[in-house]
């Protein structure tokens, strides 16, 4: 399944997505990071996180970014994504 992501919000919710699919909880990701917990919850809530956070978390969840020009969905073709 493939996401697309617009906003700090929408990408905590994929990352927030892949975790729990993978049976995981925050302190777990945190843990494998070396992060806080909290720091994965702030991030999952759509708060902060540096791109080297953010990358080491996807490490852990072993799922990747791909950077493509915007496409022309609206914000509603977006939520039915998710």
């Amino acid at each position: 399944m493939s996401e697309i992501v617009r906003n700090q919000k929408q990408l905590g919710q994929v990352l927030r997505f892949h975790r729990q699919k993978k049976g995981l909880n925050q302190a777990d990701v945190a843990t494998k990071a070396n992060l806080r917990q909290s720091t994965i919850s702030d991030i999952e809530n759509g708060i902060g996180g540096t791109i080297t956070t953010i990358c080491e978390i996807m490490r852990v969840l072993d799922i990747e970014m791909e950077i493509r020009p915007r496409s022309k969905l609206t914000s509603d073709d977006l939520l039915d994504m998710l």
